[in-house]
């Protein structure tokens, strides 16, 4: 009997041995296939400051670092989107020989050659500009992208060019690019614009037909330019940060967080001085243009430029209103200096330029406030009927 009883509790002791054995096994399996695993794209971001590269969806952005290599392929994209994709990009000089600043630019023209591009509602402030141009700068030359101009209208803005020693006139082909290029309220044609002249002529100033140049221009742009060919940037910013006027969803395609960006300040593109120096054309250009060429980057679904709250605190919450390709620019040179704007900003004692205003453009067209109709971007575009334009 004392034999019987012993041997049954060998018997239990091992019986709860194993249910134990087995209930661990089973919880570890349960928590292995349904646990609150980190993915993999989280784990590229929780280390992408100790790391030598930042995965941009289908684009590798090197952080900041000399002598980094892009990588145009991707397997996130199908084939054939990645492959029309890189037909773009090599149309635009994202070549193995590349076009680069100061070994390929223009000897003919003063550098930087101004660039703008006008809409149907636009021909009278960019009259403006070229007028301000021949007074202030009269050595500068002016590439003018005509952007929706039916015969009559291109005539118009043609014979005005014309009559200015170096202004000139193109159109641009929407057709050579994605359907979504076509819509001009998101900005995509801007990039692609400006690597078109940056990779023949080498170095551009970017201006919307919105502004015009003061009588102390060449003194100051003297000051921008010669900065802007060490770093290869020069631009002003405003006072928001980036966070305030870019989807969430942009940063979830460039595989970031929001929270890097809470006091990085947006820049202003409606004025850039860029020299095709291989770090702008590698580290900036490519991604920028990769963003301005997909639909779900540059315009994320939900993203408007309208409707926005600028008094939401803290003041880094999203206002409700997306920069569309000024935004994907600010991520841009926030992963390539570190968040700083300090080496590619400058002051406001540089500004050669002002917005028009209503009495200096005409009015004929519309009885709405004259900044409805200029280049200058709808966000700032607000912010100016507010007073609350500036840059810094």
């Amino acid at each position: 009997m004392d034999m019987f009883k012993l041997s049954f509790g060998c018997q239990m002791k091992i019986k709860g041995f194993i249910l134990l054995i087995i209930c661990l096994v089973l919880s570890t399996l349960f928590y292995c296939l349904v646990g609150d695993q980190k993915p993999l794209e989280g784990i590229i971001y929780d280390n992408h400051f100790s790391q030598s590269l930042v995965k941009i969806k289908n684009v590798v952005v090197p952080a900041v670092q000399e002598n980094r290599n892009y990588y145009l392929n991707s397997n996130t994209q199908q084939k054939s989107n990645t492959e029309l994709k890189e037909k773009y990009l090599k149309n635009l000089g994202f070549t193995n020989n590349p076009r680069l600043f100061p070994s390929s630019f223009w000897n003919n023209v003063t550098l930087p050659v101004f660039v703008t591009a006008i809409k149907n509602n636009e021909i009278h402030y960019a009259q403006e500009l070229i007028r301000s141009m021949q007074e202030s700068y009269p050595e500068a030359s002016l590439l003018t992208y005509l952007l929706d101009m039916d015969e009559e209208e291109t005539e118009e803005v043609t014979k005005f060019c014309n009559s200015s020693v170096s202004c000139y006139v193109r159109k641009f082909e929407f057709q050579d690019f994605p359907l979504h290029v076509s819509d001009l309220k998101l900005f995509a044609f801007r990039p692609i614009i400006i690597q078109q002249v940056l990779n023949q002529a080498g170095a551009v100033l970017w201006i919307d037909p919105g502004y015009q140049l003061t009588s102390s221009t060449k003194t100051k742009l003297e000051k921008v330019t010669d900065a802007a060919k060490k770093e290869g940037l020069q631009c002003w910013t405003i006072d928001e940060p980036t966070t305030a006027m870019t989807h969430p969803r942009m940063f979830d395609y460039f595989h970031t967080s929001p929270e890097n960006y809470y006091f990085h300040r947006m820049i202003e593109s409606s004025i850039l001085v860029l020299y095709n120096i291989e770090k702008i054309h590698t580290q900036l250009m490519l991604p920028w243009l990769k963003c301005a060429l997909t639909t779900d980057c540059i315009a994320p679904i939900g993203a408007q430029s309208y409707g926005c709250r600028f008094d939401k605190r803290p003041l880094y919450r999203y206002s409700g209103c997306h920069h569309y390709d000024l935004s994907a620019l600010s991520i841009i040179l926030g992963y390539m200096y570190n968040y700083r704007a300090e080496p590619y900003s400058t002051d406001g004692e540089n500004k050669f330029f002002t917005m028009i205003t209503s009495d200096e453009g005409d009015d004929s067209k519309s009885t709405k406030n004259s900044l409805e109709y200029t280049g200058i971007d709808p966000i700032l575009r607000h912010k100016a009927r507010k007073g609350k334009g500036k840059f810094k």
